[in-house]
């Protein structure tokens, strides 16, 4: 930008002496700003490499759009570098509450995941969704830089016209194809809730939006000044793509608390203005929705019956658990990503046979499956990161609300509550995070464009962790997308029926201290096929044995060898399971006569780490007794109950191997009552005739 020239702000026009000295001095060209823009602007529409020909990976509607949210905070990062060595004013954008708020959480996270069991997980998230160290690094990175930028009018308008856009091509793809298809980039339609929600808040906080003047000129002859102005117009246009996003997402929640938080917090703040007690009262509301939704949810599930609510009272109990069983959590949580392993972990707390819900039913519980996220935001963030990330992810939306600009501050509280009771409810899609970073800058109306540049030194500290941050974010995204490059790769191989490449290593997948997250899915989705198949009787192919023989093998040697978790642990007794007991075909006879004599010891490795896992015993033990392998089973049981003396699964198992026998006939009959009052039928179905039975034990 030449010397002499104006500097626009959107509303007003500030000569050149009225520019402090350090600025002007060092004045960054307006190809800086634009490329900020740029970047934001682009970071809109990560969700393409989601789409065929780009898709890759398992998840191939996360993993690509991970690798492209850690480039495009990656190039952000950068970008504020240059503004910094530039002498751009970025302080104020890199000081502002906002980006201190999502920073805290990042650099939180990244401590506490060195007490995490595999921190590499902690720092790249769940390939389901990559909410990790990595992901608050890139929100914290582009709501900083959409803060530096977002007081130039032509910056804005593009950054809140790419958003637009990206909302529209959004909710068609939504709406219009179904799951599965190619050109849906995201599997849960619900996603777009929160989506829409960010919307709003960019929408309305487009200052420059406005009537044209002829239109404007008009309304006020009709409508008066106060509706011919800028300010209903933003409303409505928010309003109105912002909503509908919201109503297509088949978010029932969502929806709910939006149709619910927006107009009332509207009608009070006209009752009794957005002054100081407003946006604190705004916050309170926004805290209290963070228990007041998992309590309606507790109550929808339990006293309506309703599935999808109990079923998240159940991980959130799972979770509670957690926290209960080891405190040290508080401090510094199990990492980004551990739920699943935890839900493995506790899954007895809430299994119960008698009632189907989504969290453990039987082709997710017994088969090693399950949700990979708490469905709650807040309780997310504190098993993760401690209780210092649960408080930290609170203040997220509060402190949105407390920075709200004048203008719009009405409608950005009131969205920000809507957000807050929302996340509570439910999990972030990484299509989402460049929303969530917009909104967070665009509430706030930027920072002033004639903020101080900073001292030399702390314009050196800010390019140097700038540069560390970026170069982070890029191996993140490298490193994504080589996993799911090479993952992708191995499942064509195994659906070609070729054999692994000669150089493959033993447990065929490295996905460098992640846990095994790909080879578990994997050597669990062919496990789960291949029961099934043997249950219906249809035989094998040579390629299916022989890579159900390689994936386990691979399994045991991750398992050994490298850094797992439990999920992939729980896959070398899972794999012996659907092979002992539900694939029959003859092609794994010499495979069974290897692993079944092993089959106990990956039991009792299992249990060691997993207690409180009774249930994982049923299959081995209901074999051994309906095979009339009775002293093996009573052996076996007795060894479980040296660990446990209440364990219902063996008391019930030795119970039936006893009660035949004429030496220990009582001694089962106990077993069995013993184990009903243990709470075996939560893990055993039991039929009415099995009941009658006891019933008339009980009564001798």
């Amino acid at each position: 930008m030449p010397a002499n020239s104006p500097v626009s702000d959107g509303s007003s026009t500030v000569s050149p002496a009225a520019v402090p000295a350090e600025r002007s001095a060092g004045a960054a060209p307006s190809w800086l700003t634009a490329t900020g823009g740029a970047i934001v602007s682009a970071s809109f529409f990560i969700f393409v490499p989601a789409l065929k020909p780009f898709a890759l990976g398992v998840w191939y509607q996360s993993e690509p759009v991970i690798a492209a949210l850690f480039a495009c905070a990656a190039a952000a990062t950068l970008c504020l570098a240059l503004m910094a060595a530039l002498r751009y004013p970025v302080t104020a954008a890199l000081t502002h509450p906002l980006t201190l708020a999502t920073s805290a959480l990042a650099l939180w996270s990244a401590a506490a995941s060195l007490a995490a069991p595999l921190p590499v997980r902690s720092a790249m998230g769940p390939p389901q969704t990559g909410e990790g160290v990595l992901w608050y690094a890139s929100l914290a990175a582009l709501t900083a830089l959409t803060l530096a930028v977002w007081q130039r009018r032509r910056v804005r308008q593009a950054i809140v016209g790419s958003a637009a856009v990206s909302g529209v091509i959004l909710l068609a793809l939504n709406v219009s194809e179904p799951i599965g298809s190619p050109w849906r980039p995201v599997v849960w339609p619900e996603f777009a809730a929160l989506l829409g929600l960010s919307v709003i808040a960019i929408v309305a906080s487009d200052k420059s939006l406005r009537w044209p003047a002829p239109l404007a000129r008009r309304l006020g002859r009709v409508a008066g000044p106060a509706l011919s102005g800028p300010g209903p117009l933003r409303m409505a246009a928010a309003l109105a793509l912002g909503g509908a996003i919201v109503a297509t997402s088949q978010n029932k929640t969502a929806i709910g608390i939006a149709a619910a938080a927006i107009p009332a917090m509207l009608i009070l703040a006209r009752a009794i203005g957005t002054g100081r007690s407003w946006r604190v009262l705004a916050a309170v509301a926004a805290l209290a929705l963070t228990v007041a939704v998992p309590a309606g949810m507790y109550w929808l599930g339990t006293a309506k019956g309703l599935e999808s609510p109990l079923s998240r009272t159940e991980m959130i109990l799972v979770a509670l658990e957690a926290l209960r069983s080891d405190p040290m959590l508080l401090v510094h949580g199990a990492g980004w990503g551990s739920f699943n392993d935890v839900l493995y972990s506790f899954l007895n707390r809430v299994r119960d046979v008698r009632a189907v819900t989504e969290t453990w039913q039987q082709s997710l519980g017994n088969t090693g499956g399950g949700a990979f996220h708490t469905h709650n935001t807040y309780l997310e963030a504190t098993l993760s990161a401690g209780l210092p990330g649960g408080v930290l992810m609170a203040a997220l939306p509060v402190t949105a609300i407390l920075c709200a600009r004048r203008r719009s501050r009405a409608l950005l509280c009131a969205v920000w509550v809507a957000i807050a009771g929302l996340l509570a409810a439910w999990f972030t899609l990484p299509v989402a995070v460049p929303f969530q970073a917009v909104a967070f800058a665009a509430t706030a109306g930027g920072v002033r464009r004639r903020s101080p540049s900073g001292t030399a030194m702390t314009r050196r500290l800010a390019v140097g962790i700038a540069l560390i941050v970026a170069v982070t974010l890029t191996a993140g995204s490298a490193l994504a997308i080589r996993v799911a490059a090479e993952s992708d790769r191995l499942l064509a191989v195994i659906r070609s029926g070729r054999p692994p490449a000669s150089d493959a290593p033993p447990f065929l997948l490295w996905d460098h201290g992640q846990g095994g997250s790909h080879l578990w899915w994997i050597a669990l989705d062919l496990t789960h096929e291949l029961a099934a198949k043997g249950q219906n009787g249809q035989p094998l192919t040579e390629s299916e044995v022989f890579w159900f023989e390689t994936l386990l093998r691979a399994v045991d040697r991750h398992a050994a060898d490298l850094p797992s978790s439990t999920r992939l642990k729980s896959l070398t007794l899972i794999m012996r399971d659907e092979l002992a007991t539900k694939m029959g075909d003859p092609r794994l006879d010499r495979l069974r006569e290897w692993e079944v004599p092993a089959w106990s010891q990956k039991l009792f490795a299992l249990l060691d780490q997993l207690p409180g896992r009774v249930d994982l015993s049923v299959p081995f033990l209901d074999l051994l007794v309906t095979s009339n392998n009775a002293p093996v089973a009573i052996r076996v049981g007795n060894e479980l109950l040296l660990r446990n003396p209440d364990d219902p699964v063996a008391l019930w198992f030795t119970g039936i191997a006893m009660a035949p026998t004429a030496e220990w006939g009582n001694l089962g009959q106990a077993r069995l009552l013993r184990a009903v009052e243990a709470g075996v039928e939560r893990v055993i179905p039991l039929t009415p005739e099995i009941r009658n039975k006891l019933h008339e034990l009980r009564r001798d």
